[in-house]
């Protein structure tokens, strides 16, 4: 099963000057984005680091585990976030 692309990690963090936050549903690092995702996070002033929430399902592990790595991204470049992850699938 292919995992998803998502665009709004994207946004948010190459446009914090027009969004202050972003929720991920169903959403995470793509793999091989890792690097990309960690230039635009060390861009970050301190200031400016947005709010992230993001939303996965034990249901749907190939989300879940893009969920993971985007957290572990997150999580090195000291920006808080709340991950829900529920029982549900990609639906």
């Amino acid at each position: 099963m292919p995992c998803y692309e998502s665009q709004s990690d994207r946004l948010v963090f190459q446009h914090l000057e027009h969004l202050a936050g972003a929720a991920l549903i169903g959403s995470g690092a793509i793999a091989g984005e890792e690097k990309q995702i960690q230039t635009w996070l060390a861009a970050i002033e301190a200031g400016d680091k947005p709010r992230v929430f993001f939303d996965s399902g034990e249901g749907d592990p190939c989300m879940l585990d893009q969920a993971k790595v985007l957290a572990g991204l997150l999580d090195e470049a000291g920006i808080l976030y709340l991950l829900h992850v529920g029982e549900g699938g990609h639906t």
